[in-house]
């Protein structure tokens, strides 16, 4: 008769033990997702640091432009002044300084235009670059939030079937570790938890 009783005895033990281990399982395996979170954000916060100086650069160029700008602008302007001053000393008649004055502002026109084409395709491929490291940086925070979601989900049908096999459902009982590890989750990334079915750890 004592034989007969310690075999429930024993098997409850072996299930105690078991779910035990699942749980730090869990944990190991919760602590993991965490620091892919964490990573996701990491890289986030960096591809939007590298944006960020890609800005800056943006606005360097905007000022470099502005200066050689309005250093094009003096030259013409003391080009004209000087072919005036010339032209007044050596008795030249007035179609021929137009001549030259119109040659001189066709030049500029001619230099300006070139100059915008060419800033204006610097500061385009600068803004895409900006706009590629901005969405590179979302989509490294919503993958490892996703990874996440995937990873808790896992983790909560692993222990709804090791509860559904073991005595009472003692795997999945509401003080477990696992239990404790989602209402610290949920508490830490509302968002991710409502759209985890069932949330955290269910």
């Amino acid at each position: 008769m004592a034989a007969v009783m310690a075999a429930p005895l024993f098997t409850t033990g072996l299930t105690g033990a078991v779910t035990v281990g699942g749980a730090l399982s869990a944990l190991t395996t919760g602590y993991s997702l965490l620091q892919g979170m964490q990573s996701g954000v990491a890289q986030d916060y960096a591809y939007r640091s590298q944006a960020e100086g890609v800005k800056a650069q943006q606005y360097a160029e905007g000022l470099k432009a502005t200066e050689e700008g309005n250093l094009r602008r003096e030259r013409l302007l003391q080009a004209l002044a000087s072919q005036n001053a010339r032209a007044g000393a050596a008795g030249v008649k007035g179609q021929t300084i137009e001549a030259l004055q119109l040659k001189s502002m066709e030049d500029y026109h001619r230099d300006e235009l070139q100059a915008n084409v060419q800033t204006q395709s610097v500061l385009s491929g600068l803004e895409r670059q900006r706009q590629s490291l901005k969405m590179q940086g979302k989509e490294a925070r919503a993958e490892s939030k996703r990874g996440l979601v995937r990873g808790l989900a896992n983790i909560g049908l692993s222990f709804g079937a090791g509860g559904a096999g073991g005595a009472g459902g003692a795997g999945a009982s509401a003080s477990s570790p696992l239990t404790v590890q989602s209402s610290y989750l949920s508490n830490k990334y509302p968002g991710i938890a409502a759209r985890t079915p069932g949330g955290f750890g269910s």
